[in-house]
């Protein structure tokens, strides 16, 4: 234990403030909540039979319960005409057990965590082999992500047996799992031995959760294990700013693969680790990043400077939204407590009210389970909100992590402050010198301007409140009251803003940054071809045909509020009406336009 300790003091020293890992807040009403409950219901509803079937199968062991489908089965047949059958996601639903049980204390997700974990173990062979099946796809992938599982089965839920199965599990891995080093393209495909299918089994996202591990267990092996997996080139390409290096490159597995860098940063505290992951969100955020947030047109990155105006005219599967979204929320958090810099909640703010926030629910119907909105259409000629032809692909796995995610993301800490992150309804509980402070956030953002923050409190507290100015607002139009005193203080964007103060139980501060509508090109070589932006939240036009006429640089001019709902808008001077309203708020099979070739008006 002193080594394990030792190793966390380590960890800690290296980071600014610090998430309150799941605990210790909570989401009060809001579309958040809704869509964290109705995920909760969802996942604790399925079965465990059908969850454990193929582990069972592949055992030799009684095997009740039906195929769930889709991704989820029996993977050796994984080369099917439809691409069906290629991982199951067990892993990463251990892991969704997990956060869910530490946000919710709630026994039920407990027990069931506990029976799929000491079920799932009775199928690990003696070598430690503990696939779905004799021949899976991707070694890699699913030994990442069940790592990923046991550390947080351990970590959140107290469930030790966990990491007796990862060591089984680790050895196996250890021995079998091929070091490849070829190129990350997509497509590529070598056949032959199984462990080497493709080229692209996503090897390169193991040692974010190698290392977690480590910091679990204080175990040498996997910290050993994990700087097999560095991926040096990609890392050093990105740490001296070469575009380039992104291009077609699988986008959600090299965001994801930065978590990598951050912590090997966290674990050794080499600062070329978090130069990568700091110099990577920029090259990002200046040419792959689109105006929800999303990147990677049917998952490859773009070619920098070149290929993401044009892509966007066609590809349908524009941006893979759970797996996405996961990848972004768990860097920008690296990245905001390993520098302290506000500016980086920017692309997690982004994601949350235009992509997780937006997305379909999971859902089951007559015909099919396991229904999943994967991707999102931002295509020029317009799109809809769909879910995936395929039962439970990987983003089944992902979207339960990413909206327990929520829990994360909103307040951070240090020894002085509480950070706000983001505004969203909700709690948030922890102490200062030993005196215990909660901290109520009220508001309706985005739909309102205005947040307000009500300290409770048994006695006096010194700390500093601070609040993440978003990059969109403007400094001069910022009022900050408290106790309904107006306070000059500074508030410039991509920083924190500072209320220092002697809080007394009662004490209410009140933040209002009034949004406005802006036009954010795709890529600056094609200024007119744009997404509508009103603060956070991507706006998305409902019409017969897409095209505008105005002047992109001035949308306040000829948008205006349409008073029948507060993020609500109606182009003005064009040839047919043009409604706009947020992305969030679109169901299912509706059109809708999120880029247009804006035609200078006179043209």
């Amino acid at each position: 234990m002193p080594m394990r300790s030792g190793i966390a003091e380590a960890v800690s020293s290296r980071q600014k403030n610090r998430a309150f890992d799941l605990k210790n807040v909570k989401l009060s009403p809001s579309n958040f909540r809704q869509q964290f409950d109705e995920m909760k219901s969802y996942f604790l509803a399925m079965p465990n039979d059908d969850i454990l079937l193929g582990f069972r199968r592949r055992k030799g062991l009684d095997a009740p319960g039906v195929e769930l489908g889709g991704w989820y089965n029996n993977d050796s047949s994984w080369v099917s005409v439809d691409f069906d059958e290629i991982f199951n996601t067990f892993g990463q639903w251990l892991s969704a057990f997990a956060r869910i049980y530490a946000v919710t204390q709630d026994t039920a997700v407990l027990e069931k965590a506990d029976y799929l974990l000491e079920e799932w173990a009775k199928t690990i062979e003696p070598d430690g082999y503990f696939f779905y099946s004799g021949d899976p796809n991707a070694f890699h992938y699913v030994y990442e992500k069940t790592a990923c599982g046991l550390v947080d089965l351990a970590h959140y839920a107290g469930l030790t047996n966990a990491l007796k199965y990862l060591d089984r599990i680790t050895d196996w891995a250890i021995t079998n799992l091929k070091r490849i080093r070829l190129p990350a393209t997509p497509d590529s495909f070598t056949g032959g031995d199984p462990h080497t299918r493709w080229t692209d089994t996503e090897w390169y996202t193991l040692s974010e959760n190698l290392y977690r591990a480590y910091l679990e267990t204080a175990e040498q092996k996997y910290k050993d294990f994990a700087e097999v997996w560095h991926y040096t080139t990609y890392w050093d390409a990105l740490r001296e700013d070469k575009a380039e290096a992104m291009s077609r490159l699988h986008g959600y597995s090299h965001v994801n693969n930065l978590c990598g860098a951050a912590m090997a940063y966290s674990v050794t505290g080499e600062m070329k680790y978090l130069e990568t992951i700091i110099h990577g969100y920029d090259l990002f955020k200046q040419y792959q990043r689109m105006a929800s947030g999303g990147y990677a047109p049917s998952e490859h990155l773009a070619v920098p400077n070149n290929s993401l105006a044009k892509r966007i005219e066609n590809e349908v599967s524009t941006f893979e939204v759970p797996c996405g979204s996961w990848a972004v929320s768990k860097l920008t958090r690296y990245l905001l407590t390993l520098t302290g810099e506000a500016r980086f909640g920017d692309w997690m703010e982004r994601i949350l009210y235009n992509a997780i926030g937006a997305a379909l629910p999971m859902k089951d119907d007559a015909i099919r389970r396991g229904k999943t909105f994967y991707y999102a259409d931002y295509r020029l000629g317009g799109g809809r909100k769909r879910y995936n032809a395929s039962s439970y692909p990987c983003c089944a796995g992902t979207y339960p992590l990413v909206v327990s995610d929520y829990h994360n993301i909103i307040y951070f800490w240090d020894d002085a402050s509480l950070y706000v992150n983001l505004f969203v309804p909700s709690t948030v509980k922890h102490s200062f010198n030993g005196r215990d402070v909660t901290v109520s956030q009220e508001t309706s953002f985005p739909e309102e301007d205005s947040m307000r923050f009500t300290i409770n409190c048994a006695d006096s507290v010194n700390f500093s409140l601070k609040i993440r100015i978003p990059s969109w607002a403007k400094s001069e139009q910022i009022k900050v009251q408290l106790n309904g005193v107006t306070q000059k203080v500074a508030a410039n964007p991509d920083c924190w803003m500072v209320l220092e103060n002697n809080w007394k139980d009662g004490d209410k501060a009140e933040i209002t940054i009034p949004m406005s509508l802006r036009f954010e090109a795709i890529t600056p070589d094609h200024p007119q071809r744009v997404a509508l932006l009103y603060g956070p939240v991507m706006l998305v036009m409902c019409s017969e045909t897409g095209g505008l006429k105005g002047d992109v640089s001035n949308p306040n001019d000829w948008i205006d509020h349409d008073g029948s709902a507060p993020l609500h808008f109606r182009a003005k001077r064009q040839s047919e009406e043009k409604c706009f309203l947020p992305f969030y708020e679109i169901p299912e099979n509706v059109w809708y336009y999120v880029y247009n070739d804006v035609v200078a008006t006179g043209k």
